[in-house]
């Protein structure tokens, strides 16, 4: 064994004495720093409401994206909590067979109600034939994308 091994089997077993010693003070920090970034658990949505297929469809804010691209009616693509701040504002492009391309800007923030401590949310930008974008917002009763999602 060199003395690159032996400096190396150290290390690793001084930080395996350090967490096995401070395993409840580790693990209260790492709960405290999920909690302490302040988002509310929510998934971004883009669903079909209508009864014509759209492509190309992404909903944008800051520095975030959801690309969902073909979107069948009826149906949706979901970003399971993308962890960044709700903005006030939120663009939602798309684009029918015919060519037409279509680019909404959606008020956001202050048309979500308040979010409960402890539940996650859909954040659901929904499509309709007529062009016009609906902006849902429906609390998950389990985990993972709310079972209402595709009604």
């Amino acid at each position: 064994m060199t003395i690159i091994d032996r400096l190396f089997m150290q290390i690793i077993s001084n930080v395996f004495r350090f967490f096995r010693k401070n395993l409840f003070f580790v693990t209260g920090i790492l709960f405290m720093a999920g909690c302490v970034n302040g988002l509310p658990p929510y998934n971004v949505v883009i669903r079909n409401a209508g009864n014509i297929g759209f492509d190309n469809s992404y909903v944008m804010f800051n520095d975030y994206t959801l690309s969902a691209g073909w979107v069948s009616p009826g149906y949706g693509k979901t970003n399971i909590n993308p962890e960044i701040p709700i903005p006030e504002k939120a663009i939602v492009v798309w684009e029918r067979k015919n060519g037409a391309s279509f680019k909404k800007e959606v008020e956001l923030k202050k048309n979500l109600p308040p979010f409960s401590e402890g539940k996650e949310y859909n954040i659901i930008f929904q499509i309709n034939d007529d062009e016009n974008v609906t902006l849902k917002v429906v609390p998950c009763a389990n985990e993972g994308p709310c079972p209402e999602l595709y009604k």
